[in-house]
């Protein structure tokens, strides 16, 4: 991750299938210190609206189903591990991790979150869950 902690830390790790037994999230973890080792308890979710395809900032998705290439194999993103955080000053980042079939974790992307408002995954899940907000047309009035 960063140089400084990282707060209001959202995981969701996707595994290779289309199922729930291949989903795990972790909500609202506590702050953790610049380049110090983590454990996140990860559970199955009950409350998770987002699928595999979703994407955060707008361009990386969950789980990575893209075919099968030789700079872009299976065998090196069995898993994606996506994390949301905010720094001190409430600059939200993404962090995404694949693993492999080597069982070794590796680093894909750390980048600030973008967009008006910028969501993470924790917000994305809301959203997602509340669906499309539509407003009513504007009532007629006569003059």
């Amino acid at each position: 991750m960063g140089n400084g902690p990282a707060l209001n830390l959202q995981c969701i790790l996707y595994g290779n299938e289309d199922t729930p037994q291949s989903q795990f999230v972790s909500w609202d973890n506590m702050p953790i210190e610049a380049r110090s080792p983590m454990a996140v308890e990860l559970k199955h979710p009950s409350d998770l609206g987002l699928f595999y395809g979703d994407m955060v900032n707008g361009k990386h998705v969950l789980y990575d189903r893209s075919p099968d290439s030789p700079t872009n194999s299976w065998f090196s993103r069995i898993a994606r591990l996506t994390l949301t955080y905010h720094d001190l000053v409430g600059t939200k980042y993404v962090s995404i991790f694949h693993y492999t079939i080597e069982h070794r974790w590796i680093h894909v992307v750390t980048e600030e979150i973008t967009g008006n408002p910028a969501r993470d995954l924790k917000e994305l899940n809301t959203q997602k869950k509340l669906g499309p907000r539509h407003s009513a047309p504007p009532i007629p009035t006569s003059n």
